[in-house]
């Protein structure tokens, strides 16, 4: 299992999380909740890879990455170009092509990891 950014991960024991779902009604309703907003972004991610062309799934994971990621318009990618091409079912030199069109239109800046969204309505 891989992160966008370093991350720490607490466990709980199954039968724990299950008796907390049972007796705490707020919480379970918090854990609906983020399944749902989970559930509608898989679908989200899945509608872009299956009915987007290439630019736009460039686009769309990188708006992806800087509102809910990064949450800043300008970040420090952390996974490699080949991460990024897995992650819009693209080839890697696709993807560093369109980056390039993205940079001569004027839509990102970027030098080697870092990057600014410097247009998202026309992203």
């Amino acid at each position: 299992m891989a992160t966008y950014t370093d991350s720490v991960v607490s466990q709980i024991e199954i039968n724990i999380f299950k008796e907390l779902l049972i007796s705490n009604p707020q919480f379970a309703l918090k854990i609906i909740n983020i399944l749902n907003e989970d559930t509608a972004l898989i679908y989200g991610r899945f509608f872009c890879l299956t009915m987007k062309q290439s630019h736009s799934r460039v686009a769309d994971i990188l708006f992806c990455l800087a509102k809910r990621v990064y949450k800043s318009s300008e970040f420090n990618l952390a996974i490699s170009r080949n991460d990024l091409a897995d992650l819009t079912s693209l080839a890697s030199e696709s993807v560093i092509r369109i980056l390039k069109d993205f940079k001569d239109e004027g839509l990102i800046a970027q030098e080697g990891k870092k990057f600014r969204i410097l247009n998202f309505e026309k992203l």
